[in-house]
């Protein structure tokens, strides 16, 4: 009867571990990408690291000794439960004490902080693993481990519709973090007191002081107010595209997500300069469409054009709800003969048929796979077909200082070709950052003639402030060393968003064939130190991250980013592991070597197959539910996959529960941990998805070829 409770209460503890972990994963990264500033780097980064880190966590789960297990796990599910909330208190901290506010840290800097910050919970959170599959092993024997891994996938699953559906909407980053510690708390208690009431009442004494002085140093806002040490915090919220920040300093109030200045009020140069330039090249605009941007500001400049009618598309609706309640009193006329469109441009372009005479984009520049999708030929495309006969698109890039490099120049180039294959006029305005307006029709080059005839008074975009001859030296200069050959930027193949992680390295004086180099490296040396099996785990674990990157980026490209959507592949890839290492396993049996090579084979045809699936999804032949139907599919398909793999891996061996769990979960999260990296920042950008799933498969073939030959070997030694 105790075995059977103690059985039940395991099996609830590691799916609260994956329950945990995929909202703690969420929630940090969140916090991270709020204090980092991250772009796909970033983020690949900070991704791969926790998955590595975790990884030799359950590596280093296999020194454990067997005596005192029980106690172990209490206390480090006690130590894993309270350490979501200080790993984020640590981050906000480190970052102001050990680095200059204001200051933008290095790829270097990244990489050791995150390292450093994510170390123990990340290593507890995989000897936790080992541990319990440890501990299965009385109940589960052979299939202690691949069991382990089923149930933890299972709570990931859970984990990741609370977050899509629940936590982001109704729950702060602050009541998140105590969420999990005392889900955590709780079950360990319960499991104390099933071990003798000594125990329990132990255990819950501990936590309960625990608790009270966690509450007790660690503030509400978990020290985020040091981030913004010169500036008061007037209102910091969730949303579903991250944290949402608004501050003062002075007079001026400042607007950040994640961490990033999106715009001030201070900053009437760059508004002024943004609609100005693009009113000047319309002859009668009546009918204005704005992506996203500072809205007072650009609607107090658009309603010099007393004619304009605007439509104001605002995906996030926590900023516009921001700035309505902080602007001031004289600004309420700018919400006058103003249409609001709270949804994602590409889906607002797709299934609107509305014309317009400008098309003004306010978007900061393609450094991530979500963001890219505002300069892609296909958004272009769609851009174009919603412009009049005279209409003109006006955006902006990143601004050339005093010497454009390489990088930036390969950025700039990419983007105007890509231009080039929808407009027949394209102009480049070099002021205070580089302006881009398209057009069917000719474009001038005179602005300020165009704005004192239309009697147009502005602050900044005047004849003794903008020097217009400066401007266009400037802006020729860029023309004449654009590059043909760049490569257009395209959905399946966002090769802009690589050149712009460039030009961000190239800041710090670091190249991304250096990283590359270190890359594939280190994926030499795990080839040399790990098995044969393992490195297959390997393959599989990177094939399986790549492709659900892919899947993820086919879905923003085809209907912009839906966060519930995003979230629920997420979650279901997580299923498709539960079902893969338990449902299939007992299904199909694998037992053998030539049982795991047939998965693998299969992992790397579906690395083939999706994404020519992907690419073939057209919305305009297909229902838009059957299109998530099969995304959806294809998602568990390569989840199901990557479980049974594992499943299948674990029962090559011959080993105790805990080395099996050491050797396959590191290998499996470290593939894991490469496969995203290199995914989103190298192959994808560079290669395309369908080059990159060719890669995949030679991968894959490679890693089956690696283990047939090693196992010959072997033989033959024997």
């Amino acid at each position: 009867m105790q075995d059977r409770i103690d059985k039940h209460i395991i099996i609830s503890a590691i799916a609260i571990l994956g329950f945990s972990n995929i909202l703690t994963q969420i929630l940090v990264l969140r916090e991270f990408l709020s204090v980092l500033s991250g772009n796909e780097l970033v983020i690949g980064i900070l991704l791969s690291n926790w998955m590595l880190i975790t990884g030799l966590g359950a590596y280093l789960g296999r020194f454990t000794r067997r005596s005192f297990q029980k106690s172990r796990i209490i206390i480090l599910q006690i130590a894993f439960a309270f350490l979501p909330l200080l790993t984020v208190f640590i981050l906000n901290t480190s970052r102001f004490n050990l680095f200059t506010p204001g200051i933008e840290l290095n790829i270097l800097q990244i990489l050791l902080l995150s390292f450093i910050i994510l170390l123990p919970f990340c290593i507890i959170s995989g000897i936790l693993f080992n541990l319990f599959a440890a501990y299965q092993e009385e109940f589960q024997n052979r299939a202690a481990v691949s069991r382990t891994y089923a149930i933890e996938s299972f709570g990931s699953f859970t984990g990741g519709l609370f977050s899509a559906f629940i936590m982001i909407y109704y729950v702060d980053l602050y009541t998140g973090l105590i969420f999990i510690m005392m889900i955590n708390l709780m079950i360990m208690i319960i499991f104390a007191f099933f071990i003798s009431m000594k125990s329990g009442l132990a255990v819950l004494s501990t936590s309960a002081i625990l608790v009270l002085v966690t509450l007790y140093f660690i503030p509400v806002d978990l020290n985020k107010h040091k981030l913004f040490s010169s500036q008061e915090i007037i209102e910091n919220r969730e949303s579903v595209f991250g944290q949402v920040t608004v501050t003062r300093s002075g007079d001026q109030l400042n607007y950040y997500e994640n961490g990033v200045l999106l715009y001030n009020t201070s900053d009437i140069a760059g508004t002024e300069e943004i609609v100005h330039f693009a009113f000047s090249q319309h002859p009668a605009p009546k009918k204005v469409l704005v992506f996203s941007g500072n809205f007072v500001a650009l609607m107090r400049q658009i309603k010099k054009y007393p004619d304009a009618e605007v439509d104001f598309i605002e995906m996030n609706p926590v900023q516009f709800e921001q700035q309505k309640k902080f602007h001031n009193e004289a600004d309420s006329m700018v919400y006058e003969n103003v249409s609001l469109i709270l949804e994602d441009p590409v889906l607002y372009l797709r299934t609107s048929q509305k014309k317009y005479d400008l098309i003004i984009m306010n978007m900061p520049g393609p450094s991530s796979a979500m963001i890219n999708r505002y300069y892609t030929k296909s958004f272009f495309k769609r851009v174009h077909d919603h412009l009049s006969e005279h209409g003109v698109f006006a955006f902006y890039l990143p601004p050339v200082e005093n010497y454009l490099s390489d990088q930036l120049l390969a950025l700039i180039s990419s983007i105007v070709n890509t231009l080039k294959m929808e407009f027949q006029h394209i102009d480049i305005v070099s002021s205070k950052r580089i302006y881009l307006l398209a057009s069917a029709n000719s474009l001038s080059a005179n602005i300020l003639d165009t704005l004192e005839k239309r009697n147009i008074e502005n602050e900044f975009v005047n004849g003794h402030y903008f020097k217009e001859d400066l401007v266009r030296m400037r802006s020729e200069m860029i023309r004449e060393k654009l590059l043909d050959e760049a490569p257009l930027n395209k959905n399946f193949r966002p090769i802009a968003y690589y050149y712009q992680i460039r030009h961000w390295l190239h800041q710090f004086d670091i190249s991304m064939d250096y990283i590359f180099a270190l890359m594939i490296a280190m994926i030499i040396l795990v080839l040399i130190l790990i098995k044969p099996i393992n490195f297959g785990l390997f393959t599989g674990g990177f094939t399986a991250s790549a492709l659900e990157f892919l899947i993820i980026l086919s879905f923003q490209v085809i209907y912009g980013y839906l966060y519930q959507f995003v979230g629920l592949i997420i979650a279901v890839f997580m299923l498709g592991l539960y079902f893969g290492s338990s449902k299939l396993t007992k299904l199909f049996k694998p037992r053998g070597q030539r049982e795991f090579l047939i998965i693998h084979a299969c992992i790397g045809i579906s690395a083939l197959l999706i994404p020519l699936l992907l690419k073939s999804l057209d919305d305009k032949m297909f229902n838009q539910y059957i299109i998530q139907g099969i995304i959806l599919l294809l998602t568990i398909l390569i989840g199901s996959l990557t479980g049974l793999q594992y499943a299948s891996a674990c029962s090559l061996f011959d080993q105790k529960a805990n080395r099996i769990a050491a050797s396959t979960y590191f290998s499996d999260m470290a593939g894991s941990a490469f496969g995203i990296l290199i995914a989103s920042v190298l192959l994808v950008p560079l290669f395309g998805i369908m080059k990159s799933g060719v890669i995949l498969l030679v991968f894959n073939a490679f890693s089956i070829l690696n283990i047939m030959i090693r196992s010959k070997v072997t033989q033959l030694k024997s």
